[in-house]
């Protein structure tokens, strides 16, 4: 919390709708989900995950492909993004992370491409708490999880380097909010 996440999704979000694609010069799009209600509404042209790509609301190793097909409206605004930019995409069970590459692959033509060659951005805080099963043990709450050793080679994690907040906290940021709450109504 407080890393300036947010704020770097909508930068990444505002430079990419803001390039032109070399090949046909055409604007480039980018679509930006969340996890989260709370979350999608902070990101500028964001949804939830479940009403973007239509994803079934229980999602396990069985369960049904999503929502999309290459000939729908929504499917070809898929095919057509440059971008996918997932908040908050650790709070989510892994199945629907692999539904999303399996409807990538499926939309591009791509089935050997990971994510059919599409750009993931998967953000959110890793070491968030762990999902809450109903009436499951500890094994049934830890194997929806993508563990590190189940990640891809081809999976390049990434992490902010610098606190956002650091540089206000130099000017003395704190010591304004701080005095700003001591002093008597």
């Amino acid at each position: 919390a407080g890393t300036g996440k947010t704020f770097c999704a909508n930068t990444l979000l505002h430079r990419v709708r803001g390039m032109r694609d070399r090949a046909s010069g055409e604007q480039m799009r980018a679509i930006a989900v969340a996890s989260s209600g709370i979350a999608a509404i902070l990101l500028d042209g964001g949804s939830t995950f479940h009403s973007r790509f239509k994803a079934p609301l229980s999602a396990h190793k069985d369960s049904s492909p999503f929502g999309v097909t290459r000939q729908s409206g929504l499917g070809k605004a898929i095919q057509e993004a440059s971008l996918i930019l997932w908040d908050e995409a650790p709070m989510m069970n892994r199945y629907y992370l692999e539904g999303l590459d399996m409807l990538l692959r499926d939309l591009t033509g791509q089935r050997d491409t990971p994510f059919g060659g599409k750009c993931v951005v998967i953000a959110g805080d890793f070491r968030h708490f762990l999902p809450v099963v109903v009436r499951g043990g500890w094994s049934a709450v830890v194997a929806p999880r993508r563990r590190a050793d189940q990640r891809r080679r081809d999976d390049q994690p990434r992490a902010l380097r610098r606190v956002a907040r650091a540089a206000d906290e130099r000017r003395g940021w704190p010591w304004r909010v701080t005095r700003a709450r001591s002093t008597p109504p």
